[in-house]
């Protein structure tokens, strides 16, 4: 088991970030008021400093049907199902957060863009760690797209388990009384490393919000 806790600045994430903000508010923002009252919505996220949280990284882990073991913990996916112990060479788990936002909007709209932003920054942090976990790994190993309950068909409750992963490190996030991560703009997800293509997840089922009793069911995934 590897630790690699990390920490990005918003500067260092913000060319990231501004990407995945002008995509989610679609072409309308990348006009020249449009990138004027982006700038001003971003000069707002103050106190936010930028992304922190923590990735476990283990080689050769424990496979079992559903179940794979990260620490001593099982996380469970249907999608495990469709690997042997031979695919896989290596997973890495983990929490990332955009802290807590602690300022309030007067305005409906620039409460949405503040949100807009701060998942924004979530996403930059999606691509800074897989570049991370790659680095640390062989190049002749294929890996996954980023994934974790509500995707794959992992149901929601495998948040705990995940947390469970960290619980002895500092990561900042926490799971609320409703199950769900606080504070609100954190993940815990995973990357898979692989030592066949084959086997990578299907495309079209890395964002489905599925569960996994609708796999037998779905057309895009029979294997499942």
């Amino acid at each position: 088991m590897k630790w690699i806790p990390f920490e990005y600045s918003r500067k260092e994430a913000y060319p990231l970030a501004v990407k995945h903000y002008l995509r989610m508010c679609g072409e309308e923002a990348e006009s020249l008021k449009g990138m004027e009252e982006a700038a001003v919505i971003h000069e707002r996220l103050q106190p936010f400093a930028g992304l922190r949280g923590c990735i476990a990284m283990e080689e050769a882990p424990f496979l079992m049907g559903d179940r794979i073991e990260i620490n001593d913990v099982p996380i469970a996916c249907r999608y495990f199902e469709t690997l042997s112990s031979s695919d896989l060479a290596a997973c890495a788990a983990y929490v990332l957060s955009a802290g807590e936002d602690v300022c309030v909007e007067e305005r409906t709209s620039d409460m949405l863009f503040r949100d807009l932003w701060r998942t924004a920054y979530i996403e930059a942090g999606r691509e800074l760690i897989k570049a991370a976990v790659c680095n640390e790994s062989p190049k002749e190993w294929f890996v996954s797209e980023s994934f974790g309950p509500g995707n794959l068909g992992m149901e929601m409750n495998q948040l705990e388990y995940f947390l469970r992963i960290f619980e002895d490190v500092d990561t900042g996030v926490l799971l609320s009384e409703y199950g769900t991560l606080f504070p609100p703009k954190s993940c815990a997800e995973m990357f898979l490393f692989l030592k066949n293509s084959d086997v990578l997840p299907v495309l079209s089922c890395m964002g489905c919000l599925g569960t996994s009793e609708g796999c037998r069911f779905c057309r895009r995934k029979q294997s499942l």
